[in-house]
């Protein structure tokens, strides 16, 4: 990895994480937050900063040329809905749209990479940043009857599916029934709408078979399960070495005290 690296970030904790392990390890972060996604306070633990719209692709790639970046990493969420509602791209971000063979995650991340690499640069996997944060195949907290590892078991498997048809990366599940699958709306409001209708419900939440170490990595964190916990969720099922759980300590204190489980599979 370069001295020097810059990040595009869009909302949510981890792009904090990210800067703040590249920072320990005496990296030149160079951080575009994108303009209601990314968090502006990011500014003050970055080297240098910009606010950018999503479309703005040509400022974007201004601002890294300008401070000749070579490596990338892209963190934090985007959410679907508000990009239809607000996005307005450039003359560059249209040409890229011009390029999508479709919307799903494998041609997004397709054209995104070859266009930096027409660039000079090129997207970086950040897993190796996350190691403490990224639960094992195997991890469990709580206990669980072999009715329910049963149930999570099958829960895993459909999950897989419907992210391999890029639907989402969650699912809630109840007594052998898929009650909630996450769309547009994302994984908390998923949680959310499914609480109104059901309780004692689990959360399962994989990763999409074509994802990148670089890009779109699933993402969990104490957030997620006090959302479960307090829409009367019981636990979370997560894909073991493929998931980033933020604040890993406080989701298993958080867990053994709420009497949630927890499993990556």
């Amino acid at each position: 990895m370069d001295e020097k690296i810059g990040i595009i970030a869009g909302k949510g904790k981890l792009p904090k994480l990210i800067i703040e392990e590249l920072n320990k390890r005496e990296k030149t972060v160079y951080t575009a937050i994108l303009k209601g996604f990314g968090d502006p306070e990011l500014s003050n633990i970055s080297f240098k900063s910009g606010i950018f719209k999503i479309g703005e692709v040509s400022k974007i790639l201004k601002f890294f040329r300008d401070n000749k970046i070579k490596e990338l990493i892209m963190a934090g969420k985007v959410e679907h809905i508000n990009v239809f509602r607000d996005f307005s791209p450039d003359i560059k971000a249209f040409s890229l749209l011009k390029k999508l063979k479709s919307k799903n995650t494998l041609s997004i991340y397709s054209v995104i990479s070859d266009f930096l690499e027409s660039n000079n640069m090129k997207l970086v996997e950040y897993d190796f940043l996350l190691k403490e944060h990224i639960p094992p195949k195997g991890f469990s907290v709580g206990k669980i009857s072999k009715g329910m590892k049963n149930e999570i078991d099958q829960a895993f498997a459909i999950a897989k599916r419907i992210a391999e048809l890029d639907i989402g990366q969650a699912i809630a599940f109840k007594d052998g029934i898929v009650v909630g699958v996450e769309a547009i709306e994302g994984t908390d409001e998923m949680i959310k709408r499914v609480g109104k209708y059901v309780k004692e419900f689990f959360v399962v939440k994989v990763s999409n078979p074509y994802q990148s170490m670089s890009f779109d990595m699933p993402v969990v964190g104490s957030d997620t399960l006090k959302n479960i916990k307090k829409c009367g969720g019981i636990g979370l099922v997560v894909e073991g070495d493929k998931t980033i759980m933020l604040d890993f300590d406080g989701c298993m204190e958080y867990s053994k005290k709420q009497k949630l489980f927890m499993v990556a599979l």
